[in-house]
């Protein structure tokens, strides 16, 4: 764990350069012990005119030497710890522009999750065997469903998940996160029907010559209806955006864009951090006008009170905005190109 921590400030200060200066001005600093040096390992650096580094010397989080073992080991006292990476290749960490944490802790610990490569068959039965685990008349909420399942023989419909879970309300979200497929017990728990019109930007999919809802709800249709369903805990929220971090970690990702940051979203990591357990740099897109999150005077209150929850790790600068769909899910807005 130890050694991840600092392969996370690996990637930072590379990118960032620490404040320090290029990387071959390091060599130059007045000696200083370090609080750990890396050695031996295959580092690589993204400095063009010296790419390669054999060890590193860190303190206070700042890179304070890069180069050669040799050149490392004045930086080595009493109290520093001296990692031996063992001719193992260390590089910046990778950094996700577009993440949803939530969803993706949601689904693994609490939700019936289910890759999207499955077929409708299959998916069904996964949700059967979630329901029979279920307590009495408890949602059954999870994902994720190939949205390239809308041109099967038949579509995902209600009919298909009545037929294996009567007894529970279903929503499930499509790996688009644009789409939710619903059984008729969640259709009528949401008071979702012929007269339900669709909303600004949003499709409830009906029936063939019908209004009849067929059980797919598109867009704001289906962020809409995130919106009532049951609200995680803010344990649950830490949870779930620790597991997605742990997730991103394991495979070199130090710094993640999130792409919906809602409020609950924004105290979990503010939480996180504040226990010294954010093992990423965040950058929290505060959602404006967004169906699935919170209502607009909320939306609008956490985006006055975003600062406060600002450190190294947590910056809430930024905004999400909506304009329209996506292509997987045919919601994109058309636009002719001529000549």
């Amino acid at each position: 764990m130890k050694l991840l921590f600092w392969l996370v400030l690996l990637g930072c200060c590379f990118a960032a350069g620490c404040g320090v200066g290029s990387i071959s001005d390091l060599s130059s600093i007045q000696d200083e012990y370090a609080d750990v040096v890396y050695s031996n390992g295959r580092i690589y650096t993204v400095d063009s005119a010296h790419s390669w580094a054999e060890a590193v010397a860190i303190k206070d989080g700042r890179f304070i030497f890069v180069g050669n073992e040799a050149g490392a080991k004045p930086f080595v006292g009493p109290a520093t710890e001296v990692i031996d990476l063992n001719g193992r290749f260390v590089m910046p960490g990778i950094q996700d522009l577009h993440a949803h944490l939530d969803r993706a802790g949601f689904q693994a610990l609490y939700e019936c999750s289910f890759p999207f490569t499955l077929g409708i068959d299959q998916i069904l039965e996964r949700v059967r065997a979630c329901a029979d685990q279920a307590p009495e008349g408890a949602w059954i909420r999870g994902g994720q469903w190939a949205y390239e399942l809308m041109d099967s023989a038949p579509a995902p419909n209600k009919g298909m998940l009545d037929a294996v879970v009567p007894a529970h309300p279903v929503f499930l979200m499509d790996s688009t996160l644009h789409a939710g497929w619903l059984n008729s017990k969640a259709l009528a728990a949401l008071e979702i029907n012929s007269d339900t019109p669709d909303p600004d930007g949003g499709i409830f999919v009906r029936k063939a010559n019908s209004r009849e809802p067929s059980g797919i709800a598109i867009d704001n249709a289906a962020y809409n209806i995130m919106q009532k369903l049951p609200s995680y805990t803010p344990e649950q929220y830490k949870r779930a955006l620790a597991w997605s971090i742990d997730q991103m970690n394991r495979v070199g990702i130090t710094s993640i864009k999130e792409a919906v940051a809602d409020g609950y979203m924004v105290r979990a990591f503010h939480a996180l951090d504040q226990a010294n357990e954010l093992n990423a740099y965040i950058a929290a897109s505060l959602p404006w006008k967004a169906s699935w999150t919170e209502n607009h005077e909320t939306e609008r209150t956490n985006i006055a009170e975003r600062k406060q929850f600002n450190s190294r790790r947590l910056n809430t600068n930024f905004i999400k905005i909506f304009a329209d769909g996506v292509p997987p899910a045919r919601t994109a807005a058309e636009k002719t190109i001529r000549p």
